[in-house]
């Protein structure tokens, strides 16, 4: 179990992980306006709650001088300075102060009177998050945490040399609850929503091609169909069309003929001969014209 805390100008990331692979849960918290910066390669110790809760007295030290501790410590009846120097006193390395019953976030200020006493870090955060950390912690799931930055905040020295963090804004914090590898929570959460939905995308993109499929085969055959004079069939005076320019006779009674959309007509048998030496666009014999329509005539 770990817990990453992480003050970043003005803002302080937790992760409490029980395993490298467990799920995760983000939550706010502000760094303090006193003590000293996080070390760069980070500050690794256990979890130990404050005894008393609040720190407004000497508390009891860690277990273990040898080892690093990061105590939790509850907010009011005194101040933030005092809390942590309470905390610094016994022992321990740096401070987590939760808020009571609320969610708010506030600026831990700084005391004159002890504020350049304060030499180790501290962060602020809310309530749940320590009921969180409370809870891992009572269960022993929570077994070590490492406090890492990930940049620098602004800072100024003060007259005594001692260094002093700007930051005021609120930020996120993560903590990482104990659970099953957050790759295959991931992997689980993706498959209960994006399966659905991608079901849903492949059916309308099939019904949509098989609906340009149909248009395109009605289309097509729409196109065969009057090609091959399957249109239309009607009678006309055989005054209006004296021969076939394709075989050269003239047009008899019953004769079927065919007249292109150029409105030329020739026998049906001797324009379907013409065409099907024409794989793609037909054409009229006389203007080459490229039929779209033909109607199919009774002589």
């Amino acid at each position: 179990m770990f817990l990453v805390l992480q003050v970043q100008a003005g803002r302080a990331f937790i992760r409490a992980v029980h395993s490298h692979n467990s799920p995760s849960l983000d939550f706010r918290a502000l760094p303090a306006l006193f003590g000293p910066l996080l070390p760069t390669e980070g500050l690794t110790g256990s979890l130990v709650e404050a005894s008393p809760a609040n720190a407004c007295h000497p508390i009891e030290g860690p277990p273990n001088a040898s080892s690093t501790f990061i105590v939790l410590i509850r907010r009011y009846n005194c101040s933030f300075t005092t809390k942590v120097l309470h905390a610094q006193q016994a022992g321990f390395h740096a401070a987590i102060i939760y808020n009571v019953d609320s969610q708010t976030l506030v600026s831990m200020v700084r005391e004159p009177d002890t504020m350049h006493h304060i030499r180790i870090p501290a962060v602020f955060t809310t309530d749940v998050a320590s009921r969180i950390l409370k809870r891992l912690h009572g269960a022993g799931k929570l077994s070590s945490v490492v406090l890492m930055p990930e940049y620098f905040h602004f800072t100024w020295k003060v007259a005594s040399g001692t260094t002093q963090i700007s930051s005021s804004h609120p930020c996120r914090c993560h903590i990482q609850l104990p659970g099953p590898c957050s790759q295959l929570s991931l992997l689980h959460t993706f498959w209960f929503f994006c399966i659905p939905v991608s079901a849903l995308i492949a059916a309308l993109l099939i019904e949509k091609y098989l609906l340009r499929c149909h248009r395109w085969k009605v289309g097509r055959s729409f196109r065969l169909q009057g090609n091959r004079g399957e249109l239309l069939t009607f009678s006309f005076p055989s005054s209006r069309y004296q021969e076939c320019a394709i075989c050269l006779e003239k047009y008899v009674e019953r004769d079927s003929l065919k007249v292109l959309s150029c409105s030329h007509a020739f026998h049906s048998k001797c324009i379907d001969l013409w065409h099907i030496t024409q794989a793609r666009s037909k054409t009229c014999p006389l203007c080459m014209q490229r039929v779209m329509v033909v109607t199919r005539l009774q002589a």
